[in-house]
């Protein structure tokens, strides 16, 4: 049985992709957009977005980061401060 690989060509599909970010006053989330755009399989793109709710991903299914969530970064504390 042969299986052909899926056609990925982008020049006859356009590529579609959100990009998101926190507002500078309020408490809006992206989590809406991150809701509806997984539903469609549309990738959103967080640049500030840095809520660990974020990284379950049967909840937001396309959602990626450009920063870590605070979860890492208290990992990280927690390491240092068993080191010393």
């Amino acid at each position: 049985m042969v299986i052909n690989p899926p056609d990925y060509n982008t020049s006859l599909h356009p590529v579609y992709a959100v990009v998101v970010s926190h507002p500078v006053k309020g408490k809006l989330s992206p989590a809406s957009v991150s809701y509806t755009s997984g539903f469609y399989h549309i990738p959103v793109i967080g640049i500030s977005s840095r809520d660990s709710a974020f990284s379950d991903k049967n909840i937001h299914v396309s959602f990626l980061r450009t920063v870590p969530p605070y979860s890492h970064q208290a990992d990280v504390w927690m390491d240092i401060f068993k080191t010393f």
